[in-house]
């Protein structure tokens, strides 16, 4: 898959954790969760049967009608493809998905990693028209995606070169001759903490790390996750992955020296506390889905 292919699809997959639901994850979306629970656990991709997706899913709260709606509509979109077997069906992840899959895993991975900045910004100057609200919507949550601040009403800034990521996005919008992009460095008269703030709530930043290490501290230690049953390995495998990606999702992955203190202190705290759960709640809910999924025998 194009670069730019794959990077359209990992916004769509990552808007759709902005749909309306219910049950456990208020924030996100079946139509999110299947090809997660599907590229994460079964990245070979067999065919598992519509049940077994049932089943995971109605721990999570959700009914098995609004599931089998969803299944429906992946398989319309492409995201899914679908066998009968009998009276069942059947389905796995469409090829094209496992890039996607791939590609937001390569971003969980790098999260937190302190890189050497060169110093330079990318600015976005936008002009859409009314007539195209719903692209205009599409580009802000895809600049909000790679890090960008707003600035002012048309204009973006995001802390890092990422030149080539907008000229994607506005080649998979169709914005060509609506954006204009810009790689520089701030003037000297530029106050640079009064714009971190007016582009970033960095307070809340900090809030939303400090609630992660807070949440999941009592998994933290082995025997809190050894004590846990196999429904309840995948419920704190699917909320640990949930939060950590929103997170990832949201932040603008802003330089050390502009973060607070605080931030800067937590953020290392949010990485080595995902670290330490998620392995071990993966393998587990891993084993739990291939018995849902009637893999357990399976390679």
């Amino acid at each position: 898959m194009p670069a730019s292919r794959a990077s359209w699809s990992v916004s769509v997959l990552v808007d759709r954790l902005s749909a309306v639901s219910v049950g456990e994850f208020p924030g996100a979306s079946i139509q999110s969760w299947v090809p997660f629970l599907l590229g994460t656990t079964l990245p070979t991709r067999p065919f598992v049967p519509g049940d077994g997706i049932i089943a995971l899913l109605e721990y999570a709260g959700y009914t098995a009608s609004s599931i089998r709606v969803a299944l429906s509509r992946l398989c319309a979109d492409g995201t899914l493809e679908c066998r009968r077997e009998g009276r069942k069906s059947k389905y796995r992840l469409a090829p094209q998905m496992i890039e996607t899959i791939v590609s937001v895993d390569r971003r969980v991975e790098q999260f937190g990693r302190e890189v050497a900045w060169n110093g330079r910004w990318t600015i976005v100057l936008a002009s859409i028209p009314d007539s195209l609200r719903s692209t205009r919507r599409n580009m802000k949550s895809r600049l909000g995606y790679l890090g960008f601040g707003r600035m002012r009403e048309t204009a973006w800034i995001a802390a890092r070169d990422c030149e080539s990521e907008v000229e994607d996005l506005i080649e998979n919008l169709g914005l060509d001759g609506m954006v204009d992009v810009f790689v520089g460095e701030p003037a000297g008269l530029s106050d640079i903490d009064e714009l971190l703030h007016r582009c970033w709530d960095l307070d809340a930043l900090t809030a939303g790390y400090n609630d992660f290490v807070v949440r999941f501290a009592p998994l933290v230690p082995t025997n809190a996750r050894d004590d846990l049953t196999a429904e309840e390995s995948v419920l704190r495998w699917m909320r640990l992955t949930h939060d950590y990606r929103e997170l990832v999702h949201r932040d603008p992955e802003l330089p050390p020296e502009f973060l607070p203190d605080a931030a800067r202190s937590l953020r290392h705290r949010v990485v080595e506390t995902y670290a330490t759960i998620h392995d071990d709640l993966f393998e587990r809910a891993q084993a739990h889905a291939r018995r849902m999924f009637e893999l357990d025998s399976a390679p």
